[in-house]
Order: C-alpha cells, then structure tokens, then sequence
C-alpha cells in the first residue's frame, strides 16, 4: 500500500504539496512517512485563535499484484487527552473521468468541508474496517482538522514565547512570580497506519 497526495494537474504527475491535496486526480508524489508537515501544517497562534480547519484527501493505492484483504485503517496519536484538534475521517471510492483516469471529488480549498459524512475520531474510535481493495486499486482517505475551542489563546508577551521556546520558566517582574504558560504546540504528531492479510502494514505521518 503506498499513499499519495491528490490535486495533480494530470493524472500521476507531481503534486507534493499538502495545502493542494483537495481530490480531483491522484499524484506520482508519495506522503512520506515520519516527516512534519506532510499531512497537515503547524499551529500557529493565528490558526489557534481563529480556530482553524484544514481538510485533505489522500489516496491510498494497493499496488500488489492480489487483492489486499481485511483493510484496517488506525489513526494513532501518543496521548488522546493533550490533543489540541479535532481529528475526524472518511473514506471515499475513486471515480474514473473520460479519459479513464482515477479521481476523486473535490473541494474548492483547505478550509473547506468534504461533501461526505466525517466520522470524528477519539481515544475509543480511531480503527475502521474497509474490507478489501483489489489489486491496483485504490481508496480516497478524507482527513480533518480543527482546533478545540477550549485551548490556550489568551496573549503571549514575547518574553513568555522566549521562555517557553529555552523549556525555562518565565518570572514576571512586576510581581516576581514565575510563569511557564502550557502553550499550544505548534506541531502534533499522529500515524495513520494500514493493516491488510493480516500481517502486512503501511503508514503515513504528520
């Protein structure tokens, strides 16, 4: 199973950035696993206090020369409570376009929603089954992302920001109080993993 971004100009050409992955035909550009940004982008103290949301459809192709059986999809996070977004997934069927080319439905940008139901995902519902895709075949994989309401956007002075980047703890010198803000994290790590035949695996991650 190999993961590819979305939103190629032409059918299997290079498309390898995130932002663009929103349908439409599948790239040559393989998600690659174990590298920041390659799913979603950072947290920025914009993002948290306009609450952003990002979408992204990725496409996922069984390249085996059989049928991949007993598809298991798992988003996996380190720690469900420290999550600052909301995750939620879906899962598409290609179509093909008039010149018999794999491709997907579509959205206009990033910050737009799928037209398709989301499933939000949680410490107790992260693993779906797919059944089973055939040899060459593939499968579209929605993925969104909204910051939580409840996370920390309350002003930063510059000289709590420097303190947090040295892991130190700020003192507030008009009361000579220390300080050490639980900041947002402007990066948050999660795998999505793929289980077929029983023994055999995928992943991506970002």
């Amino acid at each position: 199973m190999k993961f590819f971004y979305t939103g190629a100009p032409s059918f299997n050409s290079v498309q390898a950035d995130p932002v663009k992955s929103l349908g439409g035909l599948v790239s040559s550009s393989l998600i690659q696993n174990d590298i920041l940004d390659s799913i979603f982008s950072d947290n920025s103290k914009l993002a948290v206090q306009s609450l952003k949301r990002e979408a992204i459809l990725i496409a996922v192709q069984n390249e085996d020369a059989h049928t991949a059986e007993g598809v298991v999809v798992s988003f996996n996070v380190a720690d469900w409570t420290k999550l600052t977004s909301q995750y939620s997934i879906a899962f598409v069927a290609p179509k093909v376009d008039d010149c018999g080319n794999v491709t997907f439905d579509s959205i206009n940008d990033s910050q737009s929603l799928p037209f398709v139901d989301m499933d939000a995902m949680s410490s107790t519902n992260f693993s779906f089954s797919l059944g089973d895709i055939a040899a060459g075949g593939y499968i579209g994989i929605w993925l969104t992302k909204e910051i939580l309401s409840n996370v920390n956007t309350q002003p930063i002075s510059a000289e709590q920001l420097y303190a947090n980047f040295l892991d130190d703890v700020y003192i507030d010198p008009t009361t000579n109080t220390a300080y050490n803000p639980e900041l947002v994290p402007t990066q948050e790590k999660f795998s999505l993993q793929i289980n077929w035949n029983e023994d055999e695996s995928g992943s991506a991650s970002g």
